[in-house]
C-alpha cells in the first residue's frame, strides 16, 4: 500500500487506512531506525483497567 503524507502547519500528517481499524485519538510513540524506518508503538491509554 502506498500513501501520501501533507504539510499542515509545521506538523507532517501521515494518514492511516481505515482497513487498520486505529481508533480515533490513540496515542503512539514514534522512533526512527537507522534505516530511516519509522515505528509506530500504540501507548496505552487504559489509565482505569475494568474491576
Amino acid at each position: 500500500m502506498k500513501d501520501n503524507s501533507r504539510k499542515q502547519g509545521t506538523t507532517l500528517i501521515l494518514t492511516i487506512p481505515s482497513q487498520y481499524h486505529v481508533k480515533e485519538h490513540q496515542a503512539f510513540e514514534v522512533k526512527q531506525l537507522s534505516d530511516g524506518t519509522l515505528l509506530f508503538h500504540l501507548v496505552n491509554n487504559d489509565n482505569y483497567p475494568p474491576i
